[in-house]
């Protein structure tokens, strides 16, 4: 997983090489739509498929604020 600011927006990727885990997991959440769903709730974007070669990629961008123009907001 990588977490960068490139400019106003903060960028996470998570790439999953498609080779499974021994636990077994129980689905509870909502999945992709669940994330896509937020993400646009922050005005963000996100993309998601399958990998070349095998696994799977999320990309979300999700604008950010800087900590002067929050506070400049909330007066």
């Amino acid at each position: 997983m990588s977490v960068v600011r490139v400019g106003p927006n903060v960028e996470i990727t998570v790439l999953d090489d498609g080779a499974g885990d021994d636990d077994t997991i129980e689905g509870g959440g909502h999945g992709l739509l669940g994330m896509r769903e937020r993400v646009t709730a922050l005005r963000g974007t996100l993309t998601t498929g399958p990998r070349y070669g095998g696994g799977f990629r999320v990309h979300a961008i999700l604008p950010v604020k800087s900590r002067t123009r929050a506070a400049e907001d909330a007066v």
